[in-house]
């Protein structure tokens, strides 16, 4: 009953945008409207789970192979039982007839289990989603998906593991970039392309930099933020010199110049004579 829900929901919705939506607050309630109308919560009721609630439970599960299916997910539950079954007539014992179930091998997986990409990682590959994809029209009708998104449809969490190595070897920059790569791997607003190549191109910038040392010691010289008291400089610290960023009541002074000169301006701001 999902496709009779789905169908008179977008009916009464674009009925609904098109004659009595006037504003944007009228906009703001129509989908309020359409969750509280009477025939749409009993075909809602009634309607079967989507793949977008069940395969996310089942990937928190832990499920590696599942598919939402019944046909896919009965052909699966049968290999299974023919291996059970194989280790059965060959006279195996039972802790090796389980471990011959396909979702009790633990040996190392593949390296090439992703296509197009060495991830020997275990327990990251998990089942392929049946969530409708691609397009219906357009420029992008027919084109072939991109490899990166056949990659993570196979992932069970896409994270940034493929780009987490050789990170700089300097402590500070080294811990930027994990940090940096935990929160994207976090973030909903970049799609995926876009995380790997911030990754890289923030790698390639801190390998040319040279070590946070020396910018810490050239900061604490040109910019000393524990400043103490002049009598308590001249009692414990008389040898210290501290550097100015400003000199003294540098507002009150006037400058020769009715502008600040523009770090990329080619030509000086002349006065336009009256």
């Amino acid at each position: 009953r999902l496709p009779w829900y789905m169908m008179k929901r977008s009916a009464l919705e674009r009925l609904l945008h098109e004659r009595c939506v006037r504003n944007e607050l009228d906009e703001r309630c129509l989908p309020r409207l359409l969750d509280r109308h009477p025939d749409l919560v009993k075909l809602r009721r009634q309607a079967a789970l989507p793949p977008e609630v069940l395969e996310p439970l089942a990937a928190f599960r832990g499920d590696v192979r599942w598919h939402f299916d019944a046909r896919e997910r009965l052909g699966q539950k049968l290999v299974g039982a023919e291996a059970a079954l194989d280790a059965v007539v060959a006279g195996e014992e039972v802790s090796k007839v389980v471990a011959a179930l396909p979702e009790n091998q633990t040996e190392s997986p593949p390296a090439d289990q992703v296509p197009g990409l060495h991830h020997p990682w275990r327990n990251h590959v998990g089942f392929e989603t049946a969530v409708p994809r691609g397009v219906a029209g357009g420029t992008k009708f027919g084109q072939p998906e991109p490899a990166l998104t056949t990659q993570n449809m196979k992932l069970r969490y896409p994270t940034l593991q493929q780009v987490a190595h050789t990170l700089p070897a300097d402590p500070k920059w080294r811990a930027h970039v994990v940090r940096s790569i935990r929160v994207l791997e976090r973030s909903k607003d970049w799609d995926f392309q876009s995380k790997l190549t911030a990754v890289n191109k923030l790698k390639e910038v801190y390998d040319q930099l040279k070590p946070s040392d020396v910018y810490t010691a050239a900061l604490d010289e040109k910019l000393p933020v524990n400043r103490v008291p002049s009598h308590l400089k001249r009692k414990y610290a008389p040898d210290a010199q501290y550097v100015r960023t400003y000199p003294k009541h540098f507002l009150k002074k006037k400058s020769f110049y009715r502008y600040r000169p523009s770090l990329t301006a080619t030509t000086p701001l002349v006065k336009s004579k009256k």
